[in-house]
Order: C-alpha cells, then sequence, then structure tokens
C-alpha cells in the first residue's frame, strides 16, 4: 500500500510501471496457494493477455502452471529498508496527531517537526520529498533529540526462554540503564551476564510527554495553523473529491474528459476544465458549513 501510494502518479513511465508489474506479477504468485482465484483473476487480465499477444513463451494459461517465484537475496537491502521504516513510523506518528486534532489527512498542513535521535533523522533529511508527500506537509524541520526510555522484560517471550530463571533476569533488567540497553539491542543480541537476549525479549517505552506523537527513536508535532492559502488549498480538495464523486454518478471512465462548471464563489479555481457558467447545477457538496452547487457535463 505504501509502495502504491509512492508511484501512483507515475505510472505511466515505462521504468516505474515495468519495476509495479514485476512486483505485482511476483506477489500474486506467492498468494496464488492462498487465494487462487483473485490472484488467478489478476494474472489473467495484466499478465496472461498482454504476454500471449506478444507470443511470449512466458505465456501460460494460468497462474496455477507458473514456476513459484525464487528469492534473489541480492536485492535485499536492510539499509534501505530500515529508512524506509523510520520513514513510515513518523507518517503513521503524523496521521495519529491530525486525528487527534480532527484534521483529515488529505488536508495540507505547513510544517511537520521531527525530532529523533541522529540515526532517525538521516532518512528524514536524505528524502524530506518523499515525507513530505505522505505526510501531506509545504515543509519538514528536524530537531536531534535523545530520547530516553524505561524497560521490562517480555514474559511471553522470556518466560519460554529462560524458564526458572526469568525472575533473575528481570531483575538484572530492572538494574540496568534502560538508554544504554536501547543501544546496545539495535545492533543486535544483547548479553546481560551469562544470558543473551534479543529485541523480542524486552520491551521499550519512551519518556517522551509533550503534545507530540511517539514513533519509535522519536516524536512528531505539527504546525496546525491554517493561513488562508492553505485554507484555499482544503477548499479546492473537497472540489476535486466532489468532481470525483459526480463522475462516478455519471458513469466516465478515467479517460472521459469532462468540463466542470462552477459557481461564481468558486472562480478562483478556474482552468481549461472549469468554467464559471449557468450550465445546470446538479451536483454539490459542502465544506465547513457552506454549500456550494457545481454542474459537470461530458466534453
Amino acid at each position: 500500500r505504501w509502495y502504491v501510494k509512492l508511484i501512483r502518479n507515475r505510472l505511466n513511465e515505462p521504468a516505474v510501471s515495468n519495476k509495479f508489474n514485476y512486483c505485482l506479477e511476483k506477489c500474486i504468485k506467492l498468494l496464488a496457494p492462498v487465494t487462487p482465484f483473485i490472484t488467478e483473476k489478476i494474472y489473467l487480465e495484466s499478465f496472461y493477455n498482454i504476454n500471449s499477444s506478444q507470443n511470449s513463451q512466458r505465456a501460460k494459461e494460468s497462474i496455477h502452471l507458473e514456476d513459484f517465484p525464487k528469492s534473489d537475496k541480492k536485492l535485499i537491502n536492510k539499509k534501505l529498508e530500515g529508512n524506509m521504516k523510520i520513514l513510515m513510523n513518523i507518517v503513521e506518528a503524523s496521521n495519529s496527531l491530525r486525528l487527534e486534532k480532527k484534521i483529515r489527512l488529505k488536508y495540507p498542513l505547513q510544517t511537520l517537526i521531527v525530532n529523533g535521535e541522529k540515526d532517525t533523522l538521516i532518512p528524514v533529511k536524505c528524502i524530506p520529498d518523499l515525507l513530505k508527500l505522505m505526510a501531506n506537509v509545504k515543509e519538514i524541520k528536524t530537531n536531534e533529540h535523545a530520547s530516553s526510555y524505561s524497560v521490562k522484560l517480555n514474559f511471553k517471550s522470556a518466560g519460554k526462554k529462560f524458564g526458572k530463571d526469568v525472575k533473575e533476569v528481570a531483575k538484572l533488567i530492572v538494574k540496568s540503564d534502560a538508554n544504554k540497553l536501547k543501544i546496545d539491542i539495535d545492533k543486535g543480541e544483547l548479553k546481560i551476564e551469562k544470558f543473551s537476549l534479543n529485541k523480542d525479549d524486552l520491551i521499550f517505552t519512551s519518556e517522551y510527554k509533550g503534545d507530540g506523537k511517539q514513533f519509535d527513536g522519536g516524536f512528531v508535532e505539527l504546525d496546525t495553523t491554517v493561513s488562508p492559502k492553505l485554507k484555499k488549498e482544503w477548499l479546492e480538495r473537497e472540489l476535486i473529491r466532489a468532481i470525483q464523486t459526480a463522475r462516478k454518478e455519471l458513469n466516465l471512465s478515467i479517460k472521459d474528459k469532462i468540463i466542470v462548471y462552477l459557481p461564481k464563489e468558486l472562480k478562483e479555481f478556474e482552468n481549461e476544465e472549469r468554467k464559471v457558467g449557468p450550465k445546470d447545477k446538479k451536483f454539490s457538496f459542502e465544506f465547513e458549513g457552506k454549500k456550494y452547487d457545481f454542474g459537470v457535463e461530458k466534453a
């Protein structure tokens, strides 16, 4: 889902489209044994017909006749995956904060402030445009912030592992420096006296307290100040959503071009496809308690 959101506006680019189809084909082959019908439908509509028309030797009549995919460890990039996971956690925290403040995800905001440890901020600084896109903000600011943690033993995991020694391990954890444990465990397996622990054996909790929202390695804050310029964008987002709904009601396809007739109050949104005119306003939407009527017809 994350990947599709990132590329949905670039699927007309051959390189992006080819990579998406490569991933999709691999995924449906993996899923075919447990979801046989939907994967068969996707395969026949998206791959079999194309391969057949090109007389490809790869074309097979059913996905269940295809070979099961083999993993290619050369394509695994743990560093890239880790950086992307950090960005996903930040966006999740940002979206959660929006929910608390009752601000819709589709409404752009001015600034997202990411507070975190040095390593956490690396992907934020390297690919800020991606974060701005996914968090729907105009600007990203960063503050280096040393996180403080508390820690306790995960008895569900450690109980099976250490058996009768689990209480002794728990006491050792309580006596240890939680922040140092977090640093060490992130590097790999951790040893305390004669006991070896991994990430599943410990539960860390950030001790941050404030108006922001925590994520693993830091916390985020949102500038929720809404300028007149932002408010205009919010209104346009609602107009676009209403136009898409109208297209569905008129049973129009994505390729069908339309003309939108706007009321005078929405004159600022005029363009080649949107005109202020007397056409019957059969559709409407509301924004902040005010109703706006508009018309749509096929061009």
